[in-house]
């Protein structure tokens, strides 16, 4: 790729400098969007409902420090003064500001995403239909947790999505979303759900609802030490990437050493401390920053990457006793950098879920599988390629994919693909990819896509399909789609590259072995340094599979064995070892 078409900073600090101006010129901008809230017999109403519900439940002492977010003019404040609270309002409108201080109320213009308050300042924060309003509802909700006590209480009510209101076509509304977005948020960023209501009522538009939301900040324990112990300081998440691996490793490793901290992010809190014993730390992007702010007297980081390395990754990997990469070629990545205190710790399987599959599947249609986020590094290009010379010589021949990408922005390096012509076109993820199939001139009713698959669920979808394609151009693991796709007993054609090295063998799988050099470019430094698979190679493997399906089928029953030596239990095995070694 020609190195004049980006030009990228990828220094994260110095773009977040860069970036702090920016957000403080697009704040300022948005707050001409804020409109005063004057008394309307509605809101007023709700406002006096759900503050006797909330009270006549949930017992404020007199004197308590209450805070409300977006006051508007004073309604909930006079409230409040009235069981005796200490009431403190903000909001961002000056002619709103102005009448609460001339109301005699305490209240100072500010956003409720950067409060100026003093961590744990209050007992119970009021913040009616103002979340909407954030452009970083998680951020803001973050903010109301530091300056909330421990215990202290919390009132979210937002309008509901979807709405006849159509709230989302407010002019500050930025955030309008979904009930369960909402708790997601609320469960990410340190609370525990008390109550929640729907508050239901006729508008001229139709049946309207506001969801009412009670919460509990959640109190940060303390944590007991010992010399010996190990912490997994890894991902809050379960779904994708990391949060996968967290929640095997958290659940693995203590099973086989005891002295096992699980780091609770939401029990806990995000808090800089420093433990006696060693941590095992999630290593985020190139920079090699971990996810957590603990830090013990030994230190590990665990870090996947596919592009090159950058100065700030050796200078970060000095703060780490010892760094493991997610394959063999990670590490052997880090040390040409000059990073040679690490190790390797390959990803595993769940076998409860990914086991062989028995069962004969239809031979009426030849089925192909590729999965992976859409985007040039997994090479979907490449399969759809080959789908559609091999489509055009075998009638039967069926493409099954699970691309689903929820972050579209890195699709578009599959605009500089030389196999195909590349457009994101429609509003959903099927209309997006049948667009992208038509472009392209593939007979989109022999390709079936789908989006998210629960887990649970793959091993009866691979069971439709005869064989997996994964033409990757470069894995910083070792590809869990394709090692649960294995473990299922099917074979694969795989590019023989990075990652896929540590599992892929003669033995398991139908090999890419004709790679030919793939490098990215931008101002003038070498980006990426990956490897792509040839076209004819790859056409070659799958034409040998459809006309030799017993013998692929032998390749897919060794796969499954393979892949019976590479379940988190063995990675969580690997893990201790290394830290035994190392201690």
């Amino acid at each position: 790729m020609a190195s004049d078409n980006f030009k990228v900073n990828e220094n994260f600090e110095e773009l977040v400098n860069k970036g702090v101006p920016k957000i403080i010129e697009f704040l300022k901008r948005i707050e001409g969007e804020t409109y005063p809230e004057e008394p309307t017999h509605q809101h007023d109403t709700i406002t006096e409902q759900m503050y006797a519900l909330f009270f006549d439940q949930y017992k404020l002492e007199k004197g308590a420090r209450v805070l409300d977010v977006g006051c508007g003019q004073g309604v909930f404040l006079k409230l409040a003064q009235k069981k005796g609270l200490n009431a403190i309002g903000i909001t961002l409108n000056d002619e709103d500001h102005k009448v609460c201080k001339e109301l005699g109320f305490e209240a100072y213009k500010m956003d409720q995403s950067f409060l100026g308050f003093p961590d744990n300042s209050f007992d119970f924060i009021w913040a009616r239909h103002v979340l909407e309003h954030s452009i970083f509802p998680m951020y803001t909700l973050s903010e109301f947790n530091r300056v909330l006590k421990d215990d202290g209480l919390l009132y979210v009510e937002v309008p509901m999505s979807d709405s006849p209101a159509i709230h989302e076509s407010n002019p500050n509304h930025y955030s309008v979303l979904t009930k369960r977005m909402w708790m997601s948020l609320f469960n990410k960023t340190g609370y525990s759900l008390v109550k929640n209501l729907d508050i239901k009522f006729e508008v001229i538009a139709g049946d309207e609802e506001y969801w009412a939301f009670i919460y509990k900040k959640n109190k940060v324990e303390k944590i007991e030490e010992k010399k010996d112990n190990l912490f997994l300081a890894l991902s809050a998440g379960e779904n994708f990437g990391w949060g996968v691996c967290s929640k095997y490793l958290n659940k693995e490793v203590p099973k086989i050493y005891k002295d096992t901290t699980v780091w609770d992010f939401q029990k806990y809190g995000d808090v800089e401390k420093e433990v006696d014993g060693t941590v095992f730390h999630a290593l985020t992007g190139l920079e090699f920053e971990s996810l957590s702010k603990l830090w013990g007297k030994k230190n590990i980081g665990y870090t996947f990457f596919e592009n090159e390395l950058i100065d700030q990754s050796l200078e970060n990997s000095k703060k780490y006793d010892l760094v493991l990469g997610g394959c063999t070629w990670c590490c052997d990545k880090m040390e040409e950098k000059g990073i040679a205190n690490t190790e390797v710790l390959i990803q595993g399987i769940d076998p409860d879920i990914f086991y062989p599959i028995d069962e004969e599947k239809d031979e009426d249609l030849f089925v192909i599988f590729s999965g992976g986020k859409f985007e040039l590094r997994k090479s979907q290009d490449l399969v759809l390629k080959a789908i559609k010379i091999l489509q055009q010589k075998y009638s039967d021949i069926v493409l099954v994919n699970a691309w689903y990408n929820m972050w579209p922005q890195t699709m578009e390096l599959v605009a500089h693909s030389k196999h195909i012509k590349f457009e994101l076109k429609g509003d959903k993820w099927i209309d997006k990819m049948n667009h992208l199939y038509e472009i392209n001139d593939i007979d989109k009713s022999k390709v079936l896509t789908y989006e998210l698959i629960p887990n649970k669920e793959l091993r009866e979808f691979y069971k439709q399909t005869d064989i997996g394609l994964f033409p990757n151009r470069c894995e910083g693991g070792t590809n869990l789609v394709l090692m649960e796709y294995m473990a299922c007993g099917k074979p694969v054609v795989g590019a023989y590259t990075s990652g896929h090295k540590d599992v892929l063998t003669e033995q398991n799988s139908l090999l890419l072995k004709e790679m030919i050099p793939h490098k990215i470019f931008y101002d003038n430094k070498l980006w990426a340094d990956w490897e792509e698979p040839k076209l004819e190679e790859i056409i070659a493997q799958i034409e040998y599979a459809y006309h030799n399906r017993k013998e692929i089928k032998k390749l897919g029953k060794q796969a499954g064995e393979d892949m019976k030596n590479f379940t988190w239990a063995d990675s969580a095995k690997s893990l201790i070892n290394i830290i035994k070694k190392f201690s």
